[in-house]
């Protein structure tokens, strides 16, 4: 949690290995992810990070289930016997409400809506880390609720790690821990 501006996207972007820090070093898995190439830190990232990003970053052109349905094209490795343990599109924009809007493309869906595409596009790939910037920022009570209790089972039964950015007490009250960033530094 944070003010605006407080770095609190910024820190999920490092996280990520989708910017380099300017200072320090990250660590993810036991890879330093700030002295690696690209193309390792990629790899990295589409074998354990999904992303939920605060702009969404849906393609205009395709639909809800072909938004989701991406990540799992863009999946260019897999773990050791050749296979991952992928999610269904399908599966998951039913479970976060849009079984019915599966040939919607973007701009015919709310933004809410496009928000939880964004989110079953992150959860297709079953990564062990979750990054999410404002997850429910854009979404009612209702499904607020309901996607903290996706991200709640996700925890508890598949162990997966989440780090969220939210502006909501309420929302960060969910968390195990809540960390304040102010001016980018963690305060205690």
């Amino acid at each position: 949690m944070g003010p605006s501006g407080s770095g609190k996207s910024t820190l999920l972007y490092l996280l990520g290995g989708l910017t380099h820090p300017t200072s320090g070093r990250i660590w993810l898995d036991g890879c330093e992810l700030t002295n690696q190439i690209d193309s390792k830190i990629t790899r990295l990232r589409y074998e354990k990070i999904g992303f939920v990003f605060q702009r969404f970053n849906l393609l205009p052109t395709l639909t809800a289930l072909e938004n989701v349905s991406i990540a799992l094209k863009l999946t260019l490795f897999s773990n050791g016997n050749g296979k991952r343990d992928l999610a269904s599109p399908e599966e998951l924009l039913r479970l976060v409400g849009l079984g019915a809007k599966m040939d919607h493309r973007p701009s015919e869906l709310s933004i809410g809506e496009q928000q939880r595409v964004a989110i079953a596009r992150s959860l297709v790939r079953r990564p062990s880390i979750l990054l999410a910037d404002e997850p429910t920022g854009s979404l009612d009570r209702e499904n607020t609720l309901k996607i903290l209790d996706i991200f709640t089972r996700l925890h508890s039964e598949r162990k997966q790690t989440i780090i969220m950015v939210t502006h909501d007490p309420t929302v960060a009250q969910q968390g195990d821990r809540t960390l304040n960033l102010i001016d980018g530094l963690i305060q205690e």
